[in-house]
């Protein structure tokens, strides 16, 4: 229950208020009666009431002099001051003071109740309120862990512009980056998992998330910083926050040997560049990724430096490779020869303008170039094997190649036939879906049909089906729909019994005169003329 106290020099008025009202059933209970100011204070520092009933002018202390001491000592409690009407002067400090209610004596017992429960109604909802707030906040805090990756990833993804902000996140997040040190990215990614985690099961692979996270978090710790996290399926990323740069290297295969000894799993790590900003992390976490390129030809369960691939400054930048192979893929998805020629001869202009590029290397971005390729044909449901050749023969044959003209002309050869494959396939598809459109005119043509209307009942977007059907017949939809109308309207005229308007309307024309207007703009006379 509410507790509260009243309080008031003469005691007629004080037993009043105490028996005015059943306070129990506004869920309040006197815990306490003072007749002076000081008493009143007291009992406020002493039961911590709800609610104080007090009366202006009281010996010692006056009831404004206490609610100040208690707003002073930021006391909760509601207040509820009491006066004659001599007294109404006090109004205005009571206001500032932000007490609940200015009852003058004597007391209405309507005015009574209407103030209280006012208070009772604004103290539940302030309670109610601390509970949900405690309760989010506790959700809060239970969810710090994920909070804390999704920050990280955040930082890594360029999400933050200010370094500000990123360190405040930082301090609440009780993750201790400092500015002062250089930071480097390293990504993870799980190779082999062997030994008591071999099993497939979702609840194995949980538990080796777990256990590596706990291991890396565990070993890193013991270094000046380092933090491990998850950010999808096998893949992991490191930020250390570290002067002993140099050192990073002999930390990652400790961590390989680690995870290999406890777990029995095996991982790659590229090592990225250092950077002097948390906000540049996301350029040393590309250069992390570009390592893992290479894991192909280093072999699995191995680090992977990117200041190690020093020979790769002389040749080709992996960034710039990595934007030509998504130009490349999208020729290739299009049918389009010419971007895809364009893409390789771009490559090929990169290695050639290079002072030095060794052979297995210029053989290696073609190698990645075609597993490249099955991957991403594979997520559009096709085989790479069905088009040409297995792609492990593919890099075998290109192993095989004696000259860099040979080579050249295997790729531009090989690309040309994977392109060429889907330029038919996607002429197929675009005949397919004209006819579909043609065969909804040609059944639709009396109904207010539209471009959109089309569009949702093939289930592709009005610009598509537009772009495909003028690139196929050479002819807008809507020119098309028009043709068929007048045609169709060209045979109905011929029938005298139909009148003009009638024939537009069975055509698909709500407007007899632009039926006409249309009509006369197509075969030259107007519709009466012809029949």
């Amino acid at each position: 229950m509410l507790k509260m106290i009243i309080a008031d020099d003469e005691i007629l008025v004080r037993e009043g208020l105490k028996n005015i009202l059943p306070w129990e059933a506004y869920n309040i209970e006197v815990v306490g009666v003072a007749k002076n100011g000081i008493e009143t204070l007291t009992l406020c520092e002493e039961l911590k009431p709800d609610i104080l009933f007090t009366d202006i002018r009281m010996p010692h202390l006056t009831g404004i002099e206490v609610a100040q001491k208690l707003k002073m000592q930021n006391y909760k409690t509601r207040i509820i001051i009491v006066s004659g009407i001599e007294d109404f002067s006090y109004a205005q400090q009571a206001i500032e003071l932000n007490t609940e209610g200015y009852i003058l004596k004597p007391i209405k017992k309507n005015k009574l109740i209407e103030i209280v429960e006012k208070v009772v109604s604004s103290i539940n909802d302030e309670k109610e309120h601390a509970v949900k707030f405690k309760q989010l906040k506790k959700q809060l805090y239970d969810n710090i862990p994920a909070i804390k990756d999704r920050f990280l990833c955040n930082i890594i993804f360029r999400k933050y512009s200010n370094e500000k902000i990123i360190y405040d996140k930082c301090k609440f997040l009780n993750i201790p980056f400092v500015g002062s040190k250089p930071f480097v990215a390293c990504k993870m990614v799980i190779d082999e998992i062997t030994g008591s985690f071999s099993k497939n099961s979702e609840e194995n692979y949980e538990l080796i998330l777990m256990s590596i996270l706990n291991i890396c978090n565990e070993l890193l710790a013991s270094y000046d910083y380092g933090i491990c996290f998850n950010i999808n399926e096998n893949e992991f990323i490191i930020i250390f926050n570290y002067d002993r740069i140099e050192s990073i290297s002999d930390i990652c295969e400790e961590l390989l040997t680690a995870l290999n000894k406890y777990i029995e799993i095996k991982v790659s790590i590229g090592i990225g560049e250092k950077v002097d900003s948390i906000l540049l992390l996301y350029n040393s976490y590309k250069s992390a990724e570009t390592c893992l390129e290479y894991k192909f030809y280093s072999g699995i369960n191995t680090v992977i430096n990117s200041k190690d691939l020093t020979y790769k400054a002389d040749t080709l930048e992996y960034v710039k490779l990595h934007i030509i192979e998504e130009k490349l893929l999208n020729g290739i998805k299009l049918g389009n020869l010419t971007t895809v020629n364009d893409v390789l001869c771009q490559i090929f202009n990169h290695i050639e303008s290079s002072s030095f590029t060794p052979e297995e290397y210029t053989k290696s971005i073609f190698t990645e170039l075609i597993f490249i390729t099955t991957r991403s044909l594979y997520e559009i449901q096709e085989n790479l094997s069905d088009i040409v050749e297995e792609p492990i023969k593919l890099c075998n044959d290109i192993n095989k190649l004696n000259t860099y003209d040979d080579l050249k002309n295997y790729i531009l050869g090989l690309f040309d036939k994977i392109t060429a494959y889907f330029n038919n396939k996607l002429n197929q598809k675009n005949r397919y879906v004209v006819n579909e459109i043609n065969d909804i005119i040609k059944h639709q043509y009396t109904k207010n049909i539209t471009v959109k209307l089309i569009s949702e009942q093939v289930g592709l977007t009005p610009n598509y089906i537009s772009q495909i059907f003028k690139k196929e017949t050479g002819i807008t939809i809507t020119k098309k729909i028009t043709e068929i109308r007048i045609e169709a309207a060209k045979e109905l005229l011929k029938d005298s019994n139909f009148k003009v308007f009638e024939v537009a309307e069975m055509v698909g024309f709500d407007n007899p005169y632009y039926f006409s207007t249309v009509f006369k703009k197509i075969t030259g006379i107007h519709p009466s003329k012809f029949r």
